[in-house]
């Protein structure tokens, strides 16, 4: 070893000895992103993308090399803890919706507390490795930090050379990593991080919520809807607007609309039964009068509850990150209250037991054309259950404004009482069920999907004694599906005898839906595939309503050929998957098309030729671009001149 090697080694060996807590604190925080990344699925990465990780956390925390000791030590147990809730954060996140969290979700984060149960549920043991160097290590270094890792450091002059080379050194790695990104993946990678993981795959954490952070606070390209955006728009929707003669068209004209909501409602509970007792009997009974679709598809994104009403009242997507009610709610929308108000109807309520605020709810509702919202202080609190007053205590109440209502009205219900953690008080509890037969959160899930279904036929009741019924298109449908409940424990509820793998998991996501005619016509079982998307343009179809005043992405039910059937999904999966009659694609983490899996719905999920899937793989794009153009844009006005 010649002279200059041994110069530059003693160097870079005082270098590390000088700045080994800089090593000690980015070394661990480099070990919980590795572990972060195999838990969420990305395995343990290649040594470049370590890397570009860890420069990231030098070039966050390179200086701190000029502050002196205790207080960097101090600086530096901030970062470390940052970084870490940041970890945590992520992870909880992603066993609910599979992805890392994106920025958009800070304009939901002031509902955090009304949801501490769904976190506890996410949360396991094995995720304290994640904190062992705060709860463990740092009160040792604290005692023995002036002999074990304290540093005197050298002369500030030095020590500011130190920074410049940690900053240009983390710099360069990060600019070579970045650069590689883009000519193996294309701008896509960072333009579209919300569709993708390759950003989080291939630079770290930290790069990713940095580049989403530049992005969210306007940074970003600014995409505007062009004019040939509006004309592939307008010719869309003109196709839609083409057929002859559909069926049902008008059958619902002037009637009332009763729209119910019902929370966490998910299919596999309708005409089922636990130990011989049928946990939704109204819901069953409905069957018999009302055109029941069993093959609804769930299409929320991460604003779940209120991106089911946002579907149901405008046929849109939801947002690809966040909720619409938060981030668009003074949007000019042609949206199901606005249109029938248009058509002649009287007005138009929208009746829940909680909080105006949450989701933006008072603000959104305006925009959506709603004459007044029933929320929490119109209901008495004698009967609370869960979250707020019971949904028998929201019906019944609910009953005193539509009997002095001149006819036609809409009227929609936003259920609660089936809220995770699913909590009903005893006295509300029916179902046998022996204890161990399920777990408690699946066991409490019955319970309360079994008193909603009770307060849900009670209201009906009601509605047919006081005349309302028959003289409404009734419509019943679940939110979402019930977060927290195992798909192996839904799996065995179910009878299922096999492994539920990702497809048949999917599949067990879909929710009831219910269309009650006037007089009870046309009732039966429908298997035609349908989503969320698709129960707008069918409403509109049945009320007569004149599709020129309107814009959507979805589908009539009632006229849609089974082969015509199609439903996009972004949250909850990997985004670009998509379902239709005969295909369920399930789009891979890093967006490309290839890597994705087509199944066949028609031979229980039986892999096809990855080919296949190719037209509705570039549908799906299409139709979540373009929605996301048309809602950041306020520009459905413009789509509907011409």
């Amino acid at each position: 070893m010649d002279q200059r090697e041994k110069s530059f080694l003693g160097r870079l060996k005082g270098f590390a000895y000088n700045h080994r807590d800089l090593l000690y604190f980015n070394g661990f925080l480099l070990l919980k992103m590795m572990v972060l990344d195999y838990w969420i699925g990305l395995g343990i990465g290649s040594p470049l993308q370590w890397v570009a990780a860890l420069a990231g956390l030098f070039l966050l925390t390179s200086l701190f090399v000029l502050l002196p000791k205790y207080v960097r030590f101090g600086a530096l147990i901030v970062v470390d803890l940052a970084v870490s809730f940041i970890i945590l954060s992520d992870l909880f996140f992603y066993r609910n919706y599979s992805r890392v969290i994106p920025l958009p979700m800070l304009e939901t984060a002031g509902q955090l507390g009304t949801v501490t149960n769904e976190i506890k549920n996410l949360f396991s043991a094995w995720d304290l490795l994640l904190v062992v160097d705060l709860v463990l290590l740092i009160p040792l270094l604290i005692i023995f930090g002036s002999k074990l890792l304290i540093v005197q450091g050298p002369k500030f002059t030095k020590r500011l050379g130190s920074v410049a080379l940690l900053m240009v050194v983390s710099a360069v790695l990060l600019s070579v990593q970045s650069v590689g990104l883009v000519k193996v993946y294309g701008k896509p990678a960072y333009t579209e991080m919300y569709t993708n993981n390759v950003m989080v795959r291939h630079m770290g954490i930290l790069s990713y919520h940095a580049v989403d952070a530049y992005q969210y606070f306007g940074g970003g390209t600014d995409q505007q809807l062009k004019e040939v955006d509006l004309q592939e728009l307008r010719a869309w929707m003109d196709k839609r607007r083409q057929e002859p003669t559909p069926k049902l068209q008008g059958v619902a004209k002037g009637k009332n609309l009763i729209i119910v909501q019902m929370e966490a409602l998910q299919y596999f509970l309708i005409n089922s039964k636990v130990n011989g007792q049928e946990v939704t009997p109204n819901m069953n009974k409905l069957i018999k009068e009302a055109m029941y679709f069993d093959n609804y598809l769930v299409e929320v994104g991460t604003g779940n509850t209120s991106d089911a009403e946002f579907m149901t009242l405008n046929s849109l997507y939801p947002a690809e990150a966040g909720a619409i009610y938060k981030q668009e709610s003074d949007n000019d929308y042609r949206s199901l209250p606005t249109v029938l108000k248009e058509s002649g109807y009287s007005a138009a309520y929208v009746f829940h037991t909680y909080k105006p605020e949450f989701y933006n709810r008072e603000v959104m509702y305006m925009a959506e054309g709603y004459d007044k919202f029933y929320s929490e202080s119109y209901y008495k609190r004698d009967d609370i259950i869960g979250w707020g007053p019971s949904d028998r205590t929201m019906y019944n109440q609910s009953l005193d404004v539509l009997t002095k209502q001149q006819s036609p009205f809409m009227s929609f219900y936003i259920s609660l009482s089936g809220h995770t953690d699913y909590k009903i008080p005893a006295k509300e509890k029916e179902l046998e069920i022996p204890e161990g037969q399920y777990s408690e959160l699946f066991t409490n899930y019955l319970h309360a999907q079994h008193y909603a279904d009770k307060a849900l036929g009670e209201y009906m009741d009601k509605l047919k004694e006081l005349g309302i019924m028959d003289n409404s298109l009734f419509v019943v449908y679940g939110d979402h599906f019930a977060n927290g409940l195992s798909k192996h424990e839904i799996g065995k509820y179910e009878g299922i005898g096999k492994e539920v793998d990702n497809y048949i998991y999917h599949e067990q996501k879909k929710v009831p839906l219910f269309i009650r005619l006037p007089g009870g016509v046309e009732a039966g079982t429908y298997h035609i595939p349908a989503g969320q998307m698709d129960l707008f343009p069918t409403l509109i179809n049945m009320l007569g309503i004149d599709k020129e005043k309107v814009f959507y992405f979805g589908q009539d039910l009632v006229n849609m050929k089974p082969e015509e059937s199609f439903s996009a999904f972004r949250q909850y999966t990997n985004p670009n998957t998509f379902a239709t009659d005969k295909l369920f694609y399930l789009a891979s983490q890093d967006g490309i098309f290839e890597h994705g899996f087509c199944h066949d719905r028609t031979n229980e999920g039986a892999l096809l030729p990855i080919e296949t899937c190719r037209p509705g793989f570039e549908r799906a794009k299409w139709e979540l671009k373009m929605n996301d153009l048309l809602v950041r844009g306020d520009a459905i006005p413009q789509v509907m001149q011409k």
